[in-house]
């Protein structure tokens, strides 16, 4: 199990961490079922690591003083939400892109409280496979968006990301994320065993054609990417 930095500069953030994390209900109950409940201990014990890290990387690459963040009622409110998320994941992906979105919300890089909750549900709703997805079509958006056959995205799909998909929850993972215009599928031509005619979807102010990832979906990546220094 990982530990909380321990150099003095690391003090603050742990503090004030673990005074964030004393809010989230449940936690006095875990602290004294702790021998009853010790994988849910373990896990509210990680998170309580990450969020420290995030809170000095706030401070050392933003300049965000912990204390500034304590008296912060969006990031208050941020990691009290982002912290009922994380206890109920054991996927290391979803904790890390939780910790990034503590890292973009305390930031001040990101103005709108709307969406950045919206982004923490989302985080919350999808999962792993889906938020790799998204990332697969940041990064090679223009191979996907010259396709026009959701056969031929998951075969490039599959080539990216190194591991095979079934067919019909990938056609689910498209749905989910098309629900939540985080992406635009336009023009394509369905999977033979869903197909009952050709899927057409319209975007304005373009001739292109394909899945494409739209402001909000790039927007969100964006969000629960690692902070470069």
């Amino acid at each position: 199990m990982p530990n909380p930095p321990d150099n003095p500069k690391s003090e603050a953030a742990v503090a004030l961490a673990k005074g964030l994390l004393s809010f989230v209900p449940g936690g006095g109950l875990i602290a004294e079922l702790g021998d009853m409940l010790n994988p849910l201990e373990k896990r509210k014990h990680q998170w309580m690591v990450e969020v420290s890290s995030a809170i000095e990387e706030l401070s050392s690459k933003f300049d965000v003083l912990p204390e500034t963040l304590a008296n912060n009622e969006h990031f208050v409110s941020f990691v009290l939400q982002a912290s009922l998320v994380a206890v109920k994941n054991h996927q290391q992906e979803k904790l890390r892109a939780l910790r990034c979105a503590l890292v973009s919300a305390g930031s001040a890089e990101l103005n709108s409280d709307d969406l950045a909750f919206q982004y923490l549900r989302y985080i919350d709703e999808l999962s792993v496979t889906h938020l790799r997805i998204l990332h697969c079509l940041v990064r090679f958006g223009d191979e996907f968006s010259g396709l026009s056959q959701i056969e031929s995205m998951l075969i490039l799909l599959e080539e990216k990301l190194g591991a095979s998909l079934d067919r019909a929850a990938f056609r689910g993972f498209l749905n989910d994320l098309e629900q939540r215009f985080l992406i635009l599928a336009v023009d394509v031509d369905e999977l033979p065993e869903f197909a009952s005619s050709q899927s057409f979807r319209v975007l304005e102010s373009s001739q292109k054609k394909g899945l494409m990832i739209t402001s909000l979906g790039a927007g969100m990546i964006g969000f629960i990417n690692e902070h470069e220094t």
